[in-house]
């Protein structure tokens, strides 16, 4: 009995965050179907952001150094909440952005490549697609030739 009441309460100290990735999910899906599922795809550096501890919201601004699909503009004002695991967005570092349904919201569910910094042209991507020590490396190749953005 005494068992059985500690694991009670254990259970209710624990907190438990649960995702159900529907239409998108970056774990399982391969990037060329999350470029068709995509409103807008581009790339930039984080410039700015703040973080709100009470609502665990994360608003950032993404000066846009390209885009790849969608609508072009100068930057870019994302959210994400803190609990979307796998999806580390540092002031100072670039990455390809997935939007999707014209939403500027970032989730667990939403495709983030990280690049590093100074890419300023389609040019620039596709050496960074071949980059041995880039780990995502494949996956920007992979986007940039269902874009047919490969020469």
């Amino acid at each position: 009995m005494k068992f059985a009441l500690f694991s009670f309460f254990l259970i209710l100290g624990v907190e438990v965050y649960a995702f159900e990735c529907v239409q998108y999910d970056r774990s399982s899906q391969p990037v060329s179907t999350h470029a068709e599922l995509a409103t807008d795809i581009f790339w930039g550096q984080v410039v700015s952001g703040q973080y709100d501890q009470v609502s665990g919201l994360a608003k950032f601004t993404v000066d846009v150094q390209g885009v790849l699909k969608g609508d072009p503009r100068h930057t870019a004002e994302l959210e994400t909440l803190s609990m979307s695991y796998g999806i580390d967005v540092s002031l100072g570092e670039s990455n390809i952005y997935f939007l999707y349904n014209g939403s500027n919201s970032i989730n667990a569910c939403a495709m983030v490549m990280y690049i590093g910094g100074g890419i300023d042209s389609i040019a620039d991507l596709v050496s960074e697609s071949k980059r041995a020590d880039l780990a995502g490396a494949y996956k920007i190749e992979q986007l940039l030739k269902h874009l047919g953005k490969l020469p």
